[in-house]
């Protein structure tokens, strides 16, 4: 069990490694492209990868979670399931990418298709990657991190080189594919050389394991559907109602919006076994603390960029984004509730609410589509912003008061105002 422990913790802060490396490419490197390229451009490279952000996670179908709960448990049979499903994702992909990139053939330019193109290679890469899956079913995300990094470190230096000498915007094409093949090479080397791979060649294959996947990984992907949708809907609509332009502003602030929320998940991730291990009592102190801890954290950032979030666009990103900065302030008090409502879902999931919280993700889904739609619509890139602040906040409150098992109300209130009602 100690050892158990060590190899947990010790997974846990390679993850967060990487995520404070991928923060640091997203604001230093990427504020440079963004910069270079201009706001039009800019939403142009990333128009193609919200779209493919939603549809490869069809493609995945909730098979990376049963894989890594079948590898845990029976490793050969975990093993088995993924490289049978594989070629369902194969053709499933097949199919999405080409209607996306007919798609984009016809509503936009010949640079838009090929960061459409770049993507799709990439995406590509990233659904077959089973490498991943079984680093992290046998607690190796070290692989996983220490290979990202290098396809991110290969990929930043090449934006830099491409932005820096201002080159053909095109060629950012090149550095989306870098870095999701760099990490695919090295990991699929590494698993070559292990004896996993010999169960795997040895074992019969049978049509029973694509039809579990199929059926266990529905509900997986509506879940996942649902997160990404109300995560992106409002970028979409961005693109569809006003231009690429506004795009790319929206998703800079997207970026500077939500930056500060992975301490907060660092907190609510290493809270989450005492949240399921504690009484009623402990939970309801756990979760009031947190929720505390989340608000101040949250309210100190969005001081700090209230006071110099314009100097801090304006250097990393230049005057054409400095539009993005009130709907940064919004986007700060969405991933305040984002942030809160994540330390509750961990909470409802103590009391076994898998349901509750799938169904909840769905309508939160829909009356963000909603919004977003007549928001976005009418009020432009700042309906957008409330349109996802009002989704977040119903999400926190609200639809959680229908959890009847524990009083998430009475806690809110009391970390908020101190008060026990």
């Amino acid at each position: 069990m100690n050892l158990f422990k060590q190899r947990f913790f010790s997974n846990s802060v390679w993850i967060i490694f990487e995520k404070l490396i991928n923060i640091f490419g997203l604001i230093f490197v990427t504020s440079g492209v963004a910069k270079y390229i201009g706001p039009d451009n800019f939403g142009k490279l990333n128009i193609a990868l919200y779209f493919f952000s939603i549809f490869q996670v069809i493609a995945i179908w909730g098979s990376d979670t049963i894989g890594i709960k079948l590898i845990a448990k029976f490793p050969k049979r975990g093993y088995k399931f993924l490289k049978q499903f594989l070629s369902f994702k194969i053709f499933s992909f097949i199919i999405i990418a080409s209607a996306i990139n007919l798609y984009f053939y016809y509503e936009y330019d010949s640079l838009t298709m090929v960061y459409s193109l770049a993507v799709t290679l990439s995406s590509f890469i990233y659904v077959v990657d089973n490498f991943v899956i079984y680093n992290e079913a046998n607690l190796n995300s070290k692989y996983n991190v220490v290979t990202n990094v290098i396809g991110l470190f290969f990929a930043l230096v090449t934006r830099f080189y491409i932005s820096h000498n201002e080159l053909n915007p095109v060629l950012l094409s090149i550095p989306i594919i870098i870095q999701s093949l760099v990490p695919f090479i090295i990991r699929a080397f590494i698993f070559r050389r292990s004896s996993a791979v010999s169960s795997i060649c040895s074992e019969y294959l049978s049509f029973r394991f694509l039809r579990y996947g199929l059926y266990s990984g529905f509900g997986l992907l509506i879940s996942s559907l649902s997160i990404l949708v109300y995560i992106n809907v409002s970028r979409v609509f961005v693109s569809k109602f006003t231009d690429l332009q506004s795009l790319g502003i929206y998703s800079v602030a997207i970026t500077l919006g939500t930056t500060w929320v992975f301490v907060t998940n660092a907190f609510v991730t290493s809270l989450t076994p005492k949240i399921f291990t504690s009484s009623d009592t402990e939970k309801f102190n756990v979760s009031s603390h947190l929720t505390r801890g989340i608000l101040l954290l949250g309210v100190i950032y969005f001081l700090l960029f209230y006071f110099f979030g314009k100097s801090v666009v304006n250097l990393l990103y230049g005057e054409k984004y400095i539009q993005c900065y009130p709907l940064v302030l919004i986007l700060i008090v969405s991933s305040i509730f984002s942030s809160m409502g994540s330390a509750f879902a961990r909470l409802i999931y103590s009391y076994n609410g898998y349901s509750f919280e799938a169904k909840k993700t769905i309508v939160t889904a829909l009356i963000t589509v909603i919004l977003s739609y007549f928001f976005v619509r009418h009020y432009g890139l700042l309906g957008a912003a409330f349109s996802t602040l009002i989704s977040e906040f119903l999400s926190l409150t609200i639809l959680n008061y229908f959890f009847k098992k524990f009083p998430i109300f009475k806690v809110q209130i009391y970390a908020i105002l101190n008060l026990k009602v």
